[in-house]
């Protein structure tokens, strides 16, 4: 019985060992592993339209792509925007909706967008009918 002890314990290790490797893990993308706070909005390019909100924001992009961003700096709050008074030049949006970005940070704050827009009437033009 005593041998069997041993392979079960060595066997657990074992198991804990590789669950804690870094090559059994999926990797982390290098935009979550940059810190943002250290960044300065100034000193960025390429900002991104952060939807209606009417602000601008730096995120990580390679090769001209933002698959790996997870992670969004303000860069610019326009003033009388909905952004204005909610968030500063130099905010670090993490995620939406209480969860952090696991995906693509410009994608999925465009989705949440449309999934927090929320649907209105307005008022059109439709040639001579008047407005409906």
């Amino acid at each position: 019985m005593k041998p069997r002890q041993i392979t079960c314990r060595a066997t657990f290790l074992v198991a804990v060992l590789l669950a804690r490797s870094p090559g059994s893990a999926a990797p982390t993308p290098k935009g979550a592993r940059i810190d943002l706070t250290k960044s300065k909005p100034d000193q960025t390019n390429n900002s991104y339209n952060l939807g209606p909100t009417g602000a601008l924001g730096w995120m990580y992009v390679e090769s001209g792509m933002t698959e790996e961003a997870r992670r969004t700096l303000v860069t610019t709050v326009e003033k009388g925007s909905p952004a204005d008074g909610k968030l500063e030049v130099g905010d670090v949006i993490l995620g939406v909706f209480g969860q952090p970005f696991t995906t693509d940070a410009r994608r999925t704050f465009g989705l949440a967008i449309g999934r927090a827009f929320i649907p209105s009437t307005c008022a059109r033009n439709r040639g001579n009918s008047g407005f409906t």
